[in-house]
């Protein structure tokens, strides 16, 4: 006799459809806070940027690279968005040397936000390695691509079957 615990006809079986997390690249470019319209000396480290929905907040992903300085070579090695340090962590990315990775979040698409960066080669006297920027992004469509790709949807049944074996068998086991 086969003994099935009585809660198995309670059981029900989640089924989840495409939850993957979309990632869409952008295109972007680190403006100088002072100066409207022109670019930071730092744009030429930003080698991408990338942002996908987690949530109800968008998750922003740059990755910075280095770049070479009158024949030495420094990159982004601080980083501020709105104020808050976020912190670069080393990652690998094709064709860029000491790529560094900024991962952070907002509770909304934007296509401009406040940063600071600082670049230590920068830094001849103290405080002037440290320059306030705009990160300007290209955000046209971007929402649509990213509501469009990361429907979450779940399908919740009981399974009868199950239900049915157990009643069987508990009406031979009592026959027996």
């Amino acid at each position: 006799v086969v003994d099935f615990p009585t809660n198995l006809q309670q059981t029900k079986y989640v089924h989840a459809v495409g939850t993957q997390e979309v990632s869409v690249d952008v295109a972007a470019h680190l403006l100088n806070a002072n100066n409207s319209g022109q670019r930071s000396m730092g744009d030429a480290a930003l080698e991408k940027v990338s942002i996908k929905k987690v949530g109800n907040q968008y998750q922003y992903t740059i990755i910075w690279k280095d770049l070479n300085f009158n024949g030495q070579s420094d990159g982004i090695s601080k980083f501020w968005v709105e104020g808050k340090e976020v912190q670069l962590s080393s990652t690998t990315y094709p064709n860029v040397k000491n790529p560094k990775q900024a991962v952070f979040t907002l509770p909304e698409l934007k296509s401009t936000i406040k940063v600071e960066v600082f670049v230590q080669i920068m830094d001849i006297e103290p405080g002037a390695g440290r320059k306030p920027a705009i990160l300007q992004l290209d955000t046209n469509g971007v929402s649509k691509k990213l509501e469009t790709s990361t429907t979450e949807k779940q399908n919740t049944t009981t399974d009868k079957t199950a239900q049915t074996d157990t009643n069987t068998k508990q009406a031979e086991a009592d026959n027996s």
